[in-house]
């Protein structure tokens, strides 16, 4: 069965969403469902602060959701945080049932999301430097640097990422808070009854970027200019050989300006002079239309050589269900660009940055990881009785061997020749003994693990407000490692135990909250170990 993958693009005003798939044979994108919903109101770029997390199991424990996912902080100058952002009212309200109905609408259980990150709450730059001579975190570090510099303040280290442009430099890209949307998804998941998993968040310039080189296939020393339209403003992004040359300073004109044609065909004609390019092999047109022929504006200022045209979907390239053509597809372009980037460039590297912050990932993954830790603890349960039928079993089957054994040598004590069959039950005899003891053993250390780990985890909860991050077992000592949210309950944990020591009581900071880096060695776990060894006795000898 393929990958779905949900493209969501979020304008503000309004919400494109598509669904498709790709199919590898016939390198085609299908295209299930597509739609365009206005919102009930403005939506903006949001902070961490009204997601749904679950409370703690203790009162004095509760931490916000800016503590748990990070990244909230204050936006800075440039990000202007609608009021619906941050509290509930009528028409926030209403824009949750919009996105939940959009979401019933989808007819599978199972599928990723793709959202994009509108370029009024993008920050793009571009470094002159390359730093051939730097690798991995260092090149990193560098790169940020010089971002910080022409940004004048840090980049927010969860919501960064650069590509190379085919001119040998870098473009990185940098957000403040949580993208827009994510403050009302999460609180219409509860309604929607699925996970989608967020694999992808892209700004606007590569989605379009990676949707155009995909359409229409430009050659490598192909100029192509697309002219993105939204109702707050317009950017030009210039690309050779499908890969970003330039992208143009906003045009900060609403898509109804009596301006804006003007502005638009005056940038064009600069970013030409300015990359000296010759002439556009394909000028695609974008996003809002309004009332405006933006298409035939431009044709009347450029020669016949160059192609202009409102983005079109190619036949060879999607197969679109033909209940959700229509005339304007070009509005739908930045949907099928982030379905394009999730599906094909995501895996071939192109025209990709990751802005998917890492407490995001960490969130959705959860769910899954706890699911495997029941799991692993169901079958650390299960492993004493398992191993314990298998010791009776093999006791029994002793037992079987060793009575055939004594009956032979009772009467054949004085047939000689017999000896090589008995050294042969023997040998299996022994055999036999050997893997009964193996097997005792090892249910012996099971149950010893599987009890050490449930009273390290009873205790653990009641305490609360602790984790752990490492733990080294033997039979002599063991040592675990982790937090705690107070120093206080560190000590307490200790006490729990008949021979335990602290180590080591660091502080440290996750995510701008104090915690405390701790190690615990435990040299007896309980006063009475006859626990660890439960007499097991064989059916036979019941």
């Amino acid at each position: 069965m393929p990958r779905k993958v949900f493209a969501l693009n979020n304008t503000g005003t309004e919400v494109q969403t598509v669904l498709g798939y790709h199919e590898p044979k016939e390198n085609v994108i299908y295209i299930d469902n597509a739609e365009i919903n206005s919102f009930a109101t403005t939506i903006d770029v949001s902070t961490a602060m009204d997601l749904d997390i679950p409370a703690s199991s203790r009162d004095d424990d509760s931490v916000s959701a800016r503590e748990l996912l990070g990244g909230g902080g204050e936006s800075g100058p440039d990000f202007n945080i609608s009021p619906y952002s941050m509290e509930s009212g009528s028409e926030y309200e209403h824009n949750e049932k919009i996105l939940a109905r959009i979401f019933r609408n989808i007819d599978e259980k199972v599928f990723d999301m793709a959202i994009n990150m509108p370029s009024k709450f993008m920050k793009s730059v571009f470094v002159n430097k390359n730093f051939p001579e730097l690798k991995g975190k260092k090149k990193e570090m560098a790169i940020k640097k010089e971002v910080n510099n022409k940004l004048d303040r840090p980049v927010n280290e969860a919501n960064f990422d650069y590509i190379n442009t085919v001119d040998n430099k870098i473009l990185a890209f940098t957000y403040e808070g949580l993208p827009p949307f994510f403050n009302i998804y999460d609180k219409v998941k509860e309604q929607i009854k699925i996970r989608p998993k967020v694999k992808l968040i892209l700004p606007e310039e590569l989605i379009l970027s990676n949707l155009v080189n995909y359409n229409y296939e430009p050659g490598p020393e192909d100029y192509v200019a697309i002219v993105h339209i939204t109702t707050e403003l317009s950017r030009i992004i210039i690309t050779k050989g499908g890969k970003i040359l330039h992208i143009s300073q906003p045009i900060n004109e609403h898509a109804n300006s009596p301006g804006l044609l003007n502005k638009i065909s005056g940038r064009l004609l600069f970013e030409k002079d300015i990359s000296s390019i010759n002439k556009f092999s394909r000028i695609v047109v974008t996003g809002e239309r309004e009332e405006k022929d933006v298409v035939d504006y431009l044709r009347k200022q450029y020669s016949e050589s160059e192609l202009i045209e409102y983005f079109s979907v190619s036949e060879t390239k999607f197969e679109i269900n033909p209940e959700f053509i229509n005339d304007d597809m070009s509005k739908l372009a930045p949907a099928l660009g982030l379905l394009v980037s999730e599906l094909l460039c995501k895996e071939r590297n192109e025209n990709f940055v990751d802005l998917v912050p890492s407490y995001i990932k960490d969130r959705q993954i959860s769910f899954k990881l706890s699911w495997y830790n029941i799991t692993l603890l169901i079958l650390l349960a299960m492993t004493p009785v398992y191993l314990s039928t298998l010791y009776t079993k093999k006791k029994t089957e002793h037992n079987d061997w060793k009575t055939k054994t004594e009956d032979i040598s009772n009467k054949l004590a004085e047939i000689q020749y017999v000896d090589v069959k008995m050294d042969s039950i023997n040998s299996v005899l022994i055999s036999i003994v050997d893997e009964l003891n193996r097997v005792k053993g090892i249910s012996k250390g099971a149950n010893r693990l599987s009890e050490t780990a449930k009273i390290l985890s009873d205790e653990i909860e009641k305490i609360g407000g602790i984790w752990l991050t490492n733990m080294d077992y033997s039979r002599k000592e063991i040592i675990i490692e982790g937090y705690s949210k107070f120093r206080n309950r560190i000590p307490e944990l200790v006490a729990k135990f008949e021979n335990a020591e602290v180590k080591s009581i660091t502080p440290d900071e996750i995510r701008e909250a104090v915690v405390y880096r701790f190690q615990i060695v435990i040299h007896k776990l309980v006063k009475d170990e006859t626990i660890f060894d439960p007499k097991i006795t064989p059916a036979n000898e019941g």
